[in-house]
């Protein structure tokens, strides 16, 4: 079943989420913003990989239809206290979580009305606190917003 961006423009995030949980092990946790807000560092469980909304820009316009690029991230997180302050060790984990990750998403295509595939995006950097390391991928696509029709 395709979603309209008209009736939830936030669709994506489970969408990539869904996506990753069928793709990446059972070990790794799939985590929303929605469920973010709930995680103190403290309880943050490892491995995950976080879905985050990174904001939209409009591309084109018409009568019938709107086009926009919807922006997301998906951000592994991984934890080795063996090498604080160091986040050399926690690479070594990461690389291989962020090939699935990629590898789940490319060119994978969510079920929204006239959405194209996801493509990589220019990331954040990458961040270390705590002995967690946290490793941000972009994603960015577009998809076409059609105009209600006038009553």
């Amino acid at each position: 079943m395709m979603i309209s961006l008209l009736d939830d423009f936030l669709a994506a995030g489970p969408l990539i989420a869904g996506q990753l949980r069928a793709s990446l092990p059972e070990k790794v946790f799939v985590l929303e913003s929605k469920e973010l807000a709930a995680i103190t560092e403290q309880q943050q469980p490892v491995p995950a990989v976080h879905v985050l909304f990174r904001g939209f820009s409009p591309k084109s316009a018409n009568a019938a239809w709107e086009e926009v690029e919807l922006r997301w991230a998906t951000v592994v997180v991984v934890r080795n206290v063996a090498s604080l302050p160091s986040p050399a060790s926690s690479e070594l984990d990461a690389g291989p979580l962020m090939s699935r990750v990629i590898a789940a998403l490319r060119p994978w295509v969510p079920a929204i009305d006239g959405a194209g595939p996801l493509h990589l995006d220019t990331p954040l950097g990458p961040a270390f606190k705590a002995g967690f390391g946290y490793y941000p991928i972009g994603w960015k696509f577009t998809a076409r917003i059609p105009a209600r029709p006038k009553r």
